[in-house]
């Protein structure tokens, strides 16, 4: 994707799977093995920071992923894949794979984990023509405190 110099790249599938972990190799239908590099953070489900952190680090294992980044700008939603596929505000995971049920706790840990790898895109400050919607996953997540889900950055006052 790099050889056709976006002018940037919007990447609206998600920047990983936290649920999914990566096995060290698979069997292809024809009898093959396909191996993996694997870490111990996609080793299993992500639960701790350090694990949704190296979620984002892996992706950066990879020269081509790096040399796009470089040179092309790269927008990427939040998005449920990040924390728990299909998550809810509240919900107490029924998943074995989990010591960490609380999708709350798990949400904050892989939110953060998404801003230092993807900061999000901030509104020119101080001009009354420029705005951006951010959509919040829960309202807990908005600066605001509200309950709507998504909020307008460009708020007079703001």
């Amino acid at each position: 994707m790099a050889a056709t110099t976006p002018d940037f790249f919007l990447d609206s599938r998600g920047t990983f799977y936290a649920d999914g972990p990566i096995e060290a190799s698979l069997a292809e239908p024809d009898g093959t093995s396909w191996r993996n590099l694997v870490t111990e953070e996609v080793s299993k489900v992500a639960e701790t920071l350090k694990e949704y952190r190296g979620r984002h680090s892996y992706n950066m294992m990879d020269q081509n992923v790096r040399a796009m980044y470089a040179h092309v700008p790269v927008i990427a939603p939040w998005d449920d894949h990040e924390t728990v596929n299909n998550w809810y505000p509240g919900e107490v995971l029924d998943d074995p794979r989990y010591t960490v049920r609380d999708v709350d706790t798990l949400a904050a840990r892989g939110r953060r984990a998404w801003q230092e790898y993807m900061p999000p895109l901030r509104a020119r400050a101080n001009t009354s023509t420029s705005a951006m919607w951010i959509s919040q996953a829960t309202a807990r997540s908005s600066p605001s405190g509200s309950s709507t889900p998504t909020e307008r950055c460009n708020r007079p006052g703001r």
